[in-house]
C-alpha cells in the first residue's frame, strides 16, 4: 500500500507544482501588458507558451490521478512484497490460427487454453512459470490446493484456472479443476465435459465425491463442476463442509486448483480460498485500476487467505 500512496502523491504534487506556475505565467503576462499598455507580441508569446506547456503538463498528471492505472507500478518484480509468479501477454488469435485449427479448437471457451494447442507459445510460458513457483514453494511435496481469483470477473480468473490446470498435467501431475462459479460455471465449456452433476451434490450428501468427478479430454486432468446447485442451497456452503470436501480430493489429486469468483463480486472467493493452501490474484494488466487490486488483496489477507502472489493477465511490454 505504500507503493501505491506514495505514487500518488508523486503525481499530486507534480499536478499541483505545473498548475501553480501555469497560473504564476498567466499573471505574469496580465501584469506586464497591463503596466506596457501594450501587448509585446514576441515578449508575451514566451510567456503564454511556457505557460500552456505548465497547463498541459497539470492535465496529464490529473488525468494520471484519476485513471490510476498501474502499469508503472508492475514493471518490478515484486509489488508490496507480492511476488508476480507471471505474465501472460495479450492472445493473437490471427498468428494463432494454424495451431488452432491443427488442434481442433474452434469453441471459443476451448481456444483460450493455450497451454494445450500452442504450448510453444510465450503466453504459455506465463502459465508454466506459474505452476513452477507452485511447485518450488511445496518443498514437502504434498498435495496442494490452489486458489484462483481476482478483483473482477472479467479479469481472466477462469482462463488463467483452466491454463494452469492444464499445464500441471502436461507436467505429469495427477490434477483436477474444481470450477466454483455456481451462478456461471465455464469449465465445462472448455474442456467439453457435462455441467453436472457437482460438488453441490456432493455438500448436499446425494453423492460421493469420486462419482461428480468427470476426467476431460488431456491426460491426468479431472474436472469437478458445481452441478445443479441452487441459490439456497449456496447459501448454506460452509467453511467446514468446504475444508472436508478439500481434505478428500487432496488424497486423489497432486494438485487441485480451484477457479473461484470475483472477490468484488462474490463472497464465495473468501470462502473457498481460505481452506486453499495458496491463492493466486489475477490481475487485468491493460485493464485493471490500483484501488481495485489493493482493495482485492486487503479483502484476501482480512479473510485469512494464504495469498501467495499475483499473477499479470493481458501483460503487455
Amino acid at each position: 500500500m505504500q507503493a501505491y500512496q506514495a505514487d500518488l502523491l508523486r503525481r499530486f504534487w507534480i499536478a499541483y507544482g505545473c498548475g501553480a506556475a501555469a497560473l504564476m505565467l498567466v499573471f505574469w503576462i496580465t501584469v506586464n501588458v497591463r503596466l506596457d499598455g501594450e501587448w509585446n507580441l514576441e515578449k508575451e508569446m514566451i510567456w503564454a507558451a511556457a505557460a500552456i506547456l505548465m497547463l498541459v503538463l497539470t492535465s496529464l498528471s490529473v488525468i494520471s490521478i484519476l485513471s490510476e492505472r498501474f502499469h508503472p507500478l508492475y514493471q518490478k518484480h515484486q509489488i508490496d512484497g507480492f511476488l508476480v509468479l507471471g505474465k501472460a501477454p495479450s492472445l493473437n488469435l490471427f498468428q494463432s490460427l494454424p495451431a488452432l485449427r491443427d488442434a481442433g479448437m474452434y469453441d471459443s471457451r476451448g481456444r483460450k487454453l493455450i497451454t494445450i494447442w500452442d504450448p510453444d507459445s510465450s503466453q504459455a510460458e506465463g502459465y508454466r512459470k506459474c505452476q513452477l513457483h507452485i511447485v518450488l514453494k511445496n518443498i514437502m511435496k504434498s498435495p496442494q490446493v490452489i486458489s484462483i481469483t481476482a478483483p473482477h470477473s472479467e479479469d481472466g480468473i477462469s482462463v488463467t484456472s483452466g491454463n494452469l490446470a492444464a499445464a500441471f498435467a502436461q507436467a505429469g501431475y495427477r490434477t483436477l479443476l474444481l470450477d466454483a462459479h455456481i451462478r456461471n460455471p465455464v469449465g465445462h465449456y472448455m474442456f467439453k465435459t457435462a455441467r453436472s452433476p457437482g460438488f453441490g451434490n456432493y455438500l448436499e450428501g446425494e453423492a460421493e465425491i469420486t462419482k461428480m468427478i468427470q476426467p476431460t479430454f488431456l491426460p491426468n486432468l479431472y474436472l469437478l463442476g458445481p452441478g445443479n446447485i441452487t441459490e439456497q442451497k449456496k447459501y448454506r456452503l460452509r467453511e467446514e463442509a468446504i475444508s472436508a470436501m478439500y481434505e478428500q480430493l487432496r488424497e486423489l489429486y497432486d494438485y487441485v486448483i480451484i477457479d473461484c469468483p470475483s472477490v468484488e463480486g462474490d463472497a464465495d472467493a473468501l470462502l473457498f480460498g481460505k481452506a486453499a493452501d495458496q491463492c493466486i490474484l489475477v490481475v487485468n494488466y491493460t485493464k485493471g485500476k490500483n484501488y481495485a487490486l489493493h482493495s482485492a488483496r486487503d479483502q484476501l489477507i482480512e479473510a485469512g487467505v494464504p495469498l501467495r502472489g499475483i499473477f499479470l493477465n493481458r501483460w503487455k511490454k
